[in-house]
């Protein structure tokens, strides 16, 4: 009886301890909600929708940013160019968005505008935006 009671409060304690663990270093399952700046990157991350801001342009992803077990993701959505210059071109763009995001850090390249993807932008949560409006 002494052996069971042992064993169980044993088990108990072990699972308990590793319930404690392993959410703090999994990753999450989507990118958290909130605001994300950087340099020529700004995201608003919603449960249902991510409006993104980058320099002269902007996007929009209709569908929570899903992360798989390393934390990287492969979504689409559009891109849409701003500006005043004549003739711009002010028509939504599909494209996808592809990356890596920790609880705090979302990196990401843009897919689609042309033969190669851009230059990794990287985003902070509650970080300063650094976006050029033209």
């Amino acid at each position: 009886m002494k052996q069971t009671t042992f064993i169980f409060a044993f088990v108990v304690a072990a699972l308990a301890a590793l319930a404690g663990c392993s959410d703090a270093t999994s990753p999450p399952s989507r990118v958290l909600d909130g605001q994300y700046g950087g340099d020529g990157v700004a995201l608003d991350v919603a449960a249902s929708v991510t409006h993104l801001s980058f320099d002269c342009a902007a996007g929009e992803i209709d569908a929570p940013i899903a992360l798989d077990g390393d934390g990287r993701f492969d979504v689409a959505g559009t891109w849409t160019g701003e500006g005043n210059a004549v003739n711009a071109d002010h028509t939504p763009h599909a494209v996808r968005y592809a990356g890596r995001a920790t609880r705090d850090v979302v990196r990401l390249t843009i897919v689609g505008l042309g033969a190669a993807p851009t230059d990794t932008l990287v985003a902070v949560l509650d970080g300063p935006r650094f976006v050029a409006a033209c």
